[in-house]
């Protein structure tokens, strides 16, 4: 059975060839979204069972396999982030080899 992102206590977010694992709330992808733009990286979030929900390509949502998610709880909190109409928090990103690594994501 494949899991649902709601399920899901943390998700995937793979970019720049790394793999990283990070708590699961549309507030903290958003925020990984925003970020990894920023920096100019492409990000793909994906379930921990390895089922992409949206990846991006430039500033842009690309592939979105999740549209209830994506539409009424990802979008409103990534627009917010960009409109500056909230603040971007710290994405902690714990590389995925077994979530040993801490690494913050700052703006």
């Amino acid at each position: 059975m494949i899991m649902r992102i709601e399920n899901a206590p943390y998700v995937k977010a793979v970019m720049g060839g790394n793999e990283y694992a990070i708590q699961n709330s549309p507030k903290n992808v958003a925020a990984a979204i925003y970020k990894a733009n920023v920096t100019q990286q492409n990000i793909s979030i994906l379930t921990p069972d390895n089922v992409t929900i949206v990846s991006t390509f430039g500033p842009f949502l690309d592939r979105c396999t999740d549209l209830d998610y994506t539409n009424k709880k990802l979008i409103p909190e990534l627009t917010a982030m960009q409109t500056l109409q909230q603040p971007v928090p710290q994405v902690k990103l714990y590389r995925n080899n077994g979530i040993n690594k801490d690494k913050g994501m700052n703006r």
